[in-house]
């Protein structure tokens, strides 16, 4: 099994009892709500992260760290952040942000495509060693390119989301803001959990409206916090749409062998990790 990298199981597993202590103490005090929990997501911009004080002053329960851009670009904080966030025992995913339309600079009626493909396979072939079971699903960032209306854009994000399951086994996510989600993105199609970039600026306040999802698995609630361990820039804050038990069995989920057909057909069981059922020709 994948672990994080640098990271022991005892540090993961102290981590997660203190999750757990902290959850039942605010039980057994009487509490009726749920405790949130919350993560950042972060890139270039927040420049040099001193994470051990990022993580022991500030309450982060996840992360989401971009690596690679376009086809040929790689953030030039991915290493050192993954390589950091895993040594803390934060557990984390990662992400790519897309680039899947543009516009010709010297005719400006002439739209062109980037290659889905090759977006995911420079993913892959970057931070396919973050996917997989041990850590949170990767994540295609998709907010650039609307001229080019829903269905291209849906069909887009669809192959690059493909072509990523077909290499690692495990479906990425999408992030999008509200606009995005509404206007350009088919859930139906895409068929995949929703990271949903809404700036209510409260954790507590979700999103009014997520287009076709049933519900958003994270909430980008703000781009605006101010945190000790980053002196170059404001962080993002999200929430996770579960319980801290549930973000834990997101990174490591129960692995169930494959039945066999009798018990399948007795038991129904299925594997931990869904892959979607692809589309026959």
């Amino acid at each position: 099994m994948k672990d994080f990298t640098g990271a022991t199981h005892a540090t993961r597993s102290v981590r997660r009892l203190a999750a757990l202590i902290g959850l039942a103490v605010a039980s057994s005090a009487g509490a009726t709500a749920t405790a949130l929990v919350h993560g950042v997501d972060v890139s270039q911009w927040q420049y040099f992260i001193n994470w051990p004080q990022f993580v022991s002053q500030n309450q982060i329960d996840f992360a989401f760290i971009k690596y690679t851009d376009s086809s040929s670009l790689i953030d030039p904080r991915a290493s050192r952040n993954v390589t950091l966030a895993a040594q803390e025992g934060v557990p984390f995913g990662v992400y790519h942000f897309a680039t899947p339309f543009a516009v010709d600079r010297n005719a400006s009626q002439n739209f062109f495509f980037n290659d889905a493909v090759q977006e995911a396979e420079w993913f892959v072939q970057n931070a396919g060693a973050y996917m997989g079971q041990g850590y949170l699903p990767p994540v295609l960032d998709i907010e650039w390119g609307e001229a080019a209306g829903r269905t291209r854009l849906t069909g887009w994000a669809d192959l690059f989301l493909d072509t990523v399951e077909d290499l690692t086994g495990v479906r990425p996510i999408i992030y999008a803001n509200q606009y995005w989600a509404t206007t350009f993105l088919t859930a139906s199609q895409l068929d995949t959990e929703l990271w949903i970039a809404r700036w209510t600026e409260d954790p507590n306040v979700g999103p009014s409206n997520i287009g076709g999802w049933d519900d958003w698995l994270f909430h980008q609630y703000t781009a605006s916090l101010v945190m000790p361990g980053v002196t170059g820039n404001t962080v993002d804050g999200n929430v996770f749409n579960g319980t801290l038990d549930d973000l834990f069995a997101l990174v490591d989920p129960v692995v169930i062998p494959e039945p066999t057909a009798i018990a399948l057909v007795g038991l129904g069981l299925f594997g931990a990790r869904r892959r979607r059922q692809h589309k026959s020709n």
